[in-house]
Formats: structure tokens, C-alpha cells, sequence
């Protein structure tokens, strides 16, 4: 058993400088609710979803041909940007219609090869940037059935081969950026054709509104509506793609890129959020550099790396979607096959480990996560070991309740936990039976009780303090200081009441002078107060900023002292203006 700094947790656990408000119990900002569901409502709606954990997103469309490339020129960024990229007419991007033939589309090994990757859901594209829809649709002639060389709905056959799969089908949609249809939104407003001039209120009426309202009645039970890009749309257009909706598929869940809603689960890509969020979300991730099919990209993810993104997002509540680029033929390339049976493969023997979990209440710590299921007379805690212990004993720090039980899921090898003040210690075997993420499977009698560890020194002695472990003292309950969800992370916001203040507790492995940084956003400039025992420093930082843009922001130099320290944010007087704050940062001085 573990004997360090860490063997005073219990003290920490049981003695806590105030109690934290969680973000879970802040009331969800608006636009999360959007259709103002009770709990018991939500819930059944969504239990599926929760269930699947795992989706495939096939982003296949006409600049599926190009690829990327113009010619003997090779485009920077995703092909499903290639048009706006490289600024192509119109009418000279419309003749790549001519080469789409779908030739070697087949929904049912799409479907197929979805369902052995693990997927409990597929999502296809309908309509990309480009405004080219794979249907057919009523509201123009630019789409796979009058303008294409296939000359058919490239949809409608997905529907039923997904169904004979037993997965749920979701689509996704390009609401408002549309780069062909006259008035369509550009992003930025950088349009580069006059034949793009138009009105958008027209646009969004003729074309938007009318595909919504085919694909949700159409094309039978639709389970995801996976918005995408919504440049320039205003909320009562929002609200007009969301009556429609709901109106068509009352059951759907939707995505939060509609544009002023949140949706039943957020769209997250790029880093993973330090933290479980307080709403359903969803990480998704392409196979390779870009979503869609690019020439002569060979960067392929690694299939460990898959897994570990995946464990890694259900361990933090999230679900995962692969997101797939076939070919301008309809091939998926064997690279991502390969790839998508190997997760595929690992769900096989792990499943149990993410389908149907929710987020563990063993914090994400250094050698991985957790997730966890209730049972009839207790709990399955579900320890995904990303990051195999060099000295072979599993730290399973902050666990207070006692396993009966503990063994290496894939392969039934019993373990001997051991109990400390720290939490639970388990030798495991000399090496780790996979690569990637070895599950051990814990079983607890009764209540499961764990402390979240309070931060420490990283490998490189920095302290990263987080909004969402900061303890919220208000001057007025209920009203003041809260969390805000922004830019994939959450962060203390709504600062308008001098009285509200906030304090992190923390642990220090080596004493000494640590530089103080904070990632912040502020209109004006603001004075506050940072103390840490009987040291205290008075940062000022400056205005003419915006709310919406952090910047990391050098708040001086601070002595901490070896052990538990307790640091305090507060303001001062009338030289504190409002700041939004997600993360101080605490690093060692050389």
C-alpha cells in the first residue's frame, strides 16, 4: 500500500475548506433544455443514446470526387472544405456531379461494417457544405438524383440497411452554410462568386426548411439529427428547424450545432475536456487527418489510440463517434475498415466496460479512469488502465468502498485489492494483458464511495487548478458566480457580485516559488486578490477584451509550501470588474 503525501487524502476528504458547488447542480444555462422536459421526460428519451455509447459517422459527399485535389494542386485543409478553400465557381465545382457515380456505394457493408466496429448507431450525411444533397429533394435540383451521375437517392437505401442491422439512424445536415444555392451562408461572409449573391431569409425558406421537413418524413424513423455548420441563422430560424423537428420525429435527439440550442448532447472534437461534464456529450474523431476522403492522406490513427480516445470519453460521460470518409466511388478504404474492426474486436471483449455506463466515480487519474454500472445490491466499477504502472500497483486513489471482488476483464484473472487510508491499491500482473486499456473489473456491495484526490504536481511540477473543482463561495445563494460551458470546457462565469469568491485546495510535492497563470477573459480591466496561507499576491489584469476569447495571462509569483495549500480568488472592491475563468496554472520557478 501506498505510503507517500497521499496518505493524508482522508484528512482532505474529511475536512474540506468549504463545500463546492457542482456544476451538476447549477441549473443548465439556456438552450440545454431546449424543449423544457422534465427529468422523467428526458431521461427515456435519451436512454438509448446513453446505452449505444458508440456511433459511426459516414461523411461521404460530392467532394468525396475531388478529394481534395484540383487538377495536379493539392488543397490544404478537409476536402469537405475544398470549395471554400481554394475559392472554387460555382459552376466549375458543379461538374464534379458528373463524376459521381456511387459505383461502389453499398449501404449494407456501410451498415455492416458500422455494426462491427461496436456502433449502436449510424449517422449519414444528407447535405454537405456544398449544399449537394445525397436525396431527393424536392427543393432543388442539386442533388444525387438530378444532378449526379448516380442518379438516385443515396439515402434512402441506408435507412433499411441500417435497420437490418439493429442500428439506429441519425443524419447529418448542413443547416445554413451552403455554398451553391444563391444566398446561402459562407462562413465569414467571405463569398468569391456573384453567383452565390442572394438573400439568406430565401435560402433558409426555399431550401433548409423544405429538406428538413422531407428527411424527417420520408425517410421513417430518424434517431439523430446531427446538425452541422449554422453561419448567419438567426433564433427564430432556429427555432423554425426545431419546431420542424420535433413536429416530425418527436423521439429524435439532436447534436448542439444548431445554433443558439445546446441540443440533448454537445459536439466535441479536439482535446477532451480535463473533466465529466454536467450534460450528455459526444466526442467525435476521424479515422484520419480530415473527416471526409482525401487523396493521398496517410496519417490513420492509431487503433490503441482509438480505444483510449473512446475509454477515455466514457470514463468522462461522454459517448464516441468514428467519423468514416469513403472514397468518390463509395469505398471505404481498407485502412479504415482495418481500423474500425479492431475497436471493434476490443468492444467484443471490453463491451460491458463502456455500453450502458455512466461516468465512474473514481476520478480520471494518471493511469486512467473509470466507469461504472449499478446492480441489483451494488455497483460494477469499471478501472480502463490506459497507462500501465511501471511498479505494477494500481493506485485506485479516493475509493472508500471495499471490493469484494476484482478481476481482469478479458481475462478473468482474480486480483487481491487492498484497502488504505489513500484508497485502494492493487498489484496487478507483470505486464498489461492489453496494450491499450486493460479493464479491471471491481464489484462493491452496497453504496460506492469516492473521493475526487484534490490536484498535484503533474510530471512537470505544474499544478493545473480547473473551474469545475473550485469551491464557489457566494454573497447572495443562488445568484452570481456559476458555470458556464464554453469552447468544450466549463468555466466560472456570471462574476457580477464582488462578494462571490472561489478557492481550490491542492497539494504541493515540492516546495518553492511557483508562477501564477491564469486562462481568463475580461471586457475591463479588474483587480483581485489570489492568497495562499499567509502569502498574497494583487494581480491587475487588462481590459478591452471580450468574454468569448481566453488568454493566458501571467497573474505573478506566489511561495507555497510543501503539502496541502488552500488558495483563494477574490476580488476587490470597486477595482474588480467581471472576469470569466477556466483554469489557474501553477508552475514551478527554475
Amino acid at each position: 500500500m501506498r505510503t507517500d503525501h497521499l496518505g493524508t487524502l482522508l484528512i482532505l476528504a474529511l475536512a474540506p475548506l468549504a463545500a463546492p458547488i457542482s456544476p451538476a447542480q447549477d441549473n443548465l444555462p439556456p438552450g440545454d433544455n431546449y424543449r423544457n422536459e422534465a427529468q422523467e421526460q428526458r431521461d427515456p428519451r435519451m436512454a438509448w443514446w446513453r446505452q449505444a455509447k458508440v456511433g459511426v459517422l459516414y461523411r461521404w459527399g460530392l467532394f468525396s470526387v475531388p478529394a481534395g485535389k484540383r487538377g495536379d494542386k493539392t488543397i490544404g485543409g478537409g476536402p469537405e472544405w475544398m470549395m471554400f478553400n481554394d475559392k472554387i465557381p460555382v459552376a466549375e465545382y458543379r461538374q464534379y456531379a458528373k463524376q459521381f457515380a456511387a459505383a461502389k456505394y453499398d449501404p449494407d457493408a456501410w451498415a455492416r461494417l458500422a455494426k462491427d466496429s461496436g456502433a449502436g448507431y449510424l449517422i449519414m450525411s444528407a447535405k454537405d457544405l456544398d449544399g449537394f444533397a445525397l436525396f431527393d429533394s424536392a427543393a432543388t435540383d442539386w442533388d444525387a438524383k438530378n444532378a449526379a451521375a448516380c442518379a438516385r437517392d443515396l439515402v434512402k437505401p441506408m435507412t433499411d440497411a441500417a435497420k437490418k442491422q439493429g442500428l439506429r439512424l441519425g443524419l447529418h445536415y448542413c443547416q445554413s452554410q451552403d455554398w451553391v444555392h444563391p444566398g446561402g451562408g459562407i462562413k465569414e461572409d467571405k463569398s468569391w462568386d456573384p453567383a452565390q449573391a442572394g438573400d439568406f431569409n430565401a435560402f433558409f425558406k426555399k431550401i433548409a426548411v423544405p429538406q428538413v421537413k422531407e428527411l424527417l418524413s420520408n425517410y421513417g424513423e430518424i434517431s439523430v439529427m446531427w446538425w452541422n455548420e449554422g453561419v448567419k441563422q438567426s433564433k427564430e430560424q432556429s427555432v423554425e428547424l426545431l419546431t420542424a423537428m420535433v413536429q416530425a420525429q418527436p423521439k429524435i435527439v439532436m447534436n448542439s450545432r444548431l445554433n443558439h440550442y445546446r441540443g440533448d448532447f454537445y459536439s466535441i472534437s479536439g482535446t477532451m475536456p480535463p473533466y465529466v461534464l454536467p450534460h450528455d456529450w459526444e466526442y467525435h474523431v476521424p479515422l484520419n487527418d480530415s473527416a471526409g476522403f482525401k487523396k493521398d492522406e496517410n496519417r490513420w490513427k492509431d487503433t490503441a489510440v482509438l480505444i483510449q480516445r473512446m475509454a477515455e470519453a466514457a470514463c468522462k460521460g461522454g459517448n464516441f463517434l468514428l467519423i468514416v470518409g469513403p472514397d468518390g466511388e463509395g469505398s471505404v478504404p481498407p485502412q479504415a475498415a482495418d481500423r474500425m474492426r479492431a475497436l471493434g474486436a476490443w468492444l467484443k471483449a471490453n463491451g460491458d466496460s463502456i455500453y450502458g455506463t455512466s461516468s465512474g466515480a473514481v476520478s480520471f487519474q494518471s493511469w486512467g479512469g473509470s466507469t461504472q454500472k449499478a446492480r441489483k445490491g451494488g455497483h460494477t466499477l469499471f478501472l480502463h488502465v490506459i497507462k500501465w504502472p511501471a511498479d505494477g500497483a494500481l493506485n485506485v486513489l479516493g475509493l472508500r468502498s471495499v471490493p469484494t471482488s476484482a478481476t481482469v476483464l478479458l481475462t478473468g484473472e482474480k486480483l487481491a485489492p487492498e484497502m488504505g487510508a489513500d484508497g485502494v491499491t492493487i498489484k496487478l500482473p507483470a505486464t498489461p494483458p492489453d496494450a491499450a486499456d486493460t479493464v479491471i473489473k471491481l464489484e462493491i456491495d452496497g453504496e460506492l464511495f469516492a473521493d475526487k484526490p484534490p490536484a498535484s504536481q503533474d510530471e512537470k511540477g505544474q499544478i493545473k487548478l480547473e473551474a469545475p473543482d473550485a469551491s464557489i463561495t457566494r454573497g447572495v445563494p443562488g445568484e452570481g458566480l456559476r458555470f458556464e460551458f464554453r469552447d468544450n470546457h466549463l468555466n466560472l462565469a456570471g462574476w457580477d457580485k464582488p462578494a462571490d469568491w472561489v478557492s481550490w485546495r491542492f497539494f504541493v510535492r515540492d516546495a518553492g516559488d511557483f508562477k501564477i497563470e491564469a486562462l481568463m477573459s475580461s471586457e475591463r480591466e479588474s483587480a483581485f486578490r489570489i492568497d495562499v496561507g499567509e502569502e498574497s499576491v494583487f494581480p491587475v489584469v487588462p481590459g478591452g477584451g471580450d468574454f468569448g476569447k481566453f488568454k493566458t495571462l501571467d497573474l505573478g509569483e506566489i511561495k507555497l509550501a510543501a503539502g496541502y495549500n488552500d488558495l483563494s480568488l477574490k476580488p476587490i472592491g470597486q477595482t474588480w470588474k467581471p472576469i470569466n475563468l477556466r483554469r489557474l496554472i501553477l508552475t514551478p520557478k527554475k
